[in-house]
């Protein structure tokens, strides 16, 4: 098993796994042994916070093979580990709060402030065109 980059665990794919609820201590290497029943585990990335270099208490892990990933999902989700129940499913694409292939629910976001810099001005002109394409994607066209 290697060690999977920041910048390759960001990538989607049905082979990679979110591993949530992780106890603070867990090291790749128990990760590894946990996953490797189920398939050969290509890599393993716990995230980490980037100020203070602490676990932030989730991680990904990667298969070979999405059977090897879907095993692990049915098997480990609500498995208890250092007595804390993990939370195991496909990895999300990074910022989409949604698996790839589910409709997009939008209902949750927030609406883009007109009060800061960006969003309409008091006369309902946009302010740039950095703000006008913002609020073009939160809220379409504007006319």
């Amino acid at each position: 098993c290697t060690m999977i980059d920041e910048e390759d665990s960001l990538e989607y794919n049905e082979k990679k796994i979110f591993v949530g609820n992780l106890p603070f201590t867990i090291q790749p290497e128990d990760l590894e042994q946990l996953f490797r029943k189920f398939g050969e585990v290509i890599g393993v990335n716990i995230r980490k916070d980037r100020s203070t270099d602490k676990p932030k208490g989730f991680a990904f892990v990667t298969f070979d093979s999405e059977e090897s990933a879907s095993s692990a999902i049915a098997t480990l989700n609500g498995h208890s580990l250092h007595g804390r129940i993990l939370t195991v499913k496909k990895a999300a694409l990074r910022g989409s709060g949604k698996l790839t292939g589910e409709s997009e629910d939008t209902s949750w976001k927030t609406v883009p402030s007109t009060k800061s810099k960006g969003g309409k001005k008091s006369d309902g002109k946009v302010k740039s065109k950095t703000a006008q394409r913002t609020w073009e994607n939160w809220a379409g066209p504007i006319k």
